[in-house]
């Protein structure tokens, strides 16, 4: 698997991967003590904040799959801005419980759709070598989740849940443009 990395599309991709999942579970890591003290809502009101933004999961994997037949390279490159930007919108707006519900669906549309398109450039970037791509994309996606976890965490016990948002967001940004046009995603011919 790691002799995959030798091609530059697969090592620009697998960066693009791990910045994406870094910066998006050292967010969703923390939204309990987000919504518990930006929003103050008790345990049912968190429920239904969840609750909701996993139904919404539902509604961000059908959209990803309708649009990426034809649009698969300009979804690597939005979906983790949109996702840094719903990020930075519940700083200000998370106060009022029901813009923090509205963005709690937002995220969880969008962050469901995340990993449809990543799989998707996996079946297409790395056809020769499906298990050992799968492999490494795993790998990528679980190094990634621990790190951007403990980023998260170290920023939130140091400074605030704020910093830990805005370090997410800011990674989510740099994975955008890593994949920028998609071209570099792109198997040489």
């Amino acid at each position: 698997a790691l002799a995959l990395l030798r091609r530059p599309h697969v090592s620009f991709a697998m960066l693009a991967v791990m910045l994406t999942f870094a910066g998006a579970f050292e967010v969703f890591t923390y939204f309990r003590p987000f919504f518990e003290t930006y929003t103050h809502v008790g345990v049912l009101r968190l429920s239904v904040l969840l609750l909701g933004m996993g139904l919404a999961g539902f509604a961000g994997t059908y959209g990803a799959s309708a649009l990426i037949g034809k649009r698969l390279f300009h979804l690597l490159m939005a979906l983790p801005v949109a996702l840094a930007v719903v990020t930075l919108i519940m700083l200000p707006a998370g106060h009022s419980f029901g813009a923090a519900a509205l963005l709690a669906i937002a995220w969880g549309a969008v962050n469901a759709a995340i990993p449809v398109a990543w799989s998707t450039w996996l079946s297409k970037g790395v056809k020769d070598k499906p298990e050992s791509g799968g492999g490494l994309m795993v790998a990528s996606i679980q190094l990634s989740i621990m790190v951007g976890a403990e980023l998260g965490g170290t920023l939130l016990d140091h400074y605030s849940i704020g910093a830990t948002f805005l370090s997410g967001a800011a990674l989510l940004v740099l994975s955008a443009i890593v994949v920028g046009s998609g071209k570099r995603l792109r198997p040489a011919v």
